[in-house]
Formats: structure tokens, C-alpha cells, sequence
């Protein structure tokens, strides 16, 4: 019974881990008249709601990897494409204006990293799909 308790104590504490948030790190000129001037990465849910500091990741739902950005002069009418990374697939987001994009992701068992190409900019969260089964 007390190794019950311990597993699913265990369990509890390392699925409803917190996210750290990456601080926002200034990058390269994207244009020779614009220049990104912050960026961020998380993840979310699918809504674009922020998930809850400790909040439990539930495999049911669905969520997003979210980029926000600020830019520094005029961007051009086609926009400027950002590319990033999730679990190692290549993928771009188009922006037009300063603001936060989404796009739906599936989290697979264990750690999932999001990677803004070219920065230092990473987010991570671990999705714990385990079983367990009451032994009496």
C-alpha cells in the first residue's frame, strides 16, 4: 500500500511540473529596415491561454506552441517568417505586425521542446503518460 501512495505521490509531482518561462533574448536583423527586437516562445492551450504555473498536463487536451514578438520598423507587406522547431520539426510562423501567434501541436510521451531557429529562445514541458495498476 505505502508504495501505492509513493507512486502515485511521485506521479502527481512530476507530471504537474512548472514551466519556466524563457526571458526574451534580442536577435538579428530579420530586414535591412526592420529588426526583431524581442521574441518568446511557450506553450499553451489551443485557446492561446497561458497554462496555469504547476498546472497539470492533461493528454486529452489540446495545445499550441506560442511565439510572441516586437519589431523595430517597418514590416514588410508580406510580413517576416520566423522559423522554429518543436521535437525537432522544422516549422515558420508569418508575421505582419508585433503580437503572438499560435499553432496547434500534438505533445508526445515525455519532454517536448519548442526552439526559436537561430536564438537561444526554448520552452519545455513534460507530458507523463503512465499506467498504473491496483495491486490488493
Amino acid at each position: 500500500m505505502r508504495l501505492l501512495f509513493f507512486l502515485l505521490f511521485s506521479f502527481v509531482f512530476v507530471s504537474c511540473k512548472k514551466e519556466e518561462a524563457p526571458e526574451p533574448i534580442p536577435v538579428t536583423p530579420t530586414s535591412q529596415n526592420t529588426s526583431l527586437v524581442s521574441t518568446n516562445i511557450s506553450f499553451v492551450y489551443e485557446n492561446g491561454n497561458p497554462i496555469e504555473a504547476g498546472g497539470c498536463i492533461n493528454p486529452a487536451t489540446s495545445y499550441a506552441v506560442a511565439i510572441s514578438v516586437k519589431f523595430n520598423g517597418a514590416i514588410p507587406t508580406n510580413g517576416i517568417k520566423l522559423k522554429y522547431t518543436f521535437n525537432g520539426t522544422s516549422d515558420e510562423m508569418t508575421f505582419l505586425a508585433d503580437g503572438t501567434k499560435t499553432k496547434k501541436i500534438a505533445l508526445t510521451s515525455g519532454k517536448n521542446t519548442a526552439i526559436i531557429t537561430d536564438t537561444k529562445q526554448e520552452a519545455a514541458i513534460i507530458l507523463v503518460t503512465q499506467e498504473f495498476e491496483v495491486v490488493e
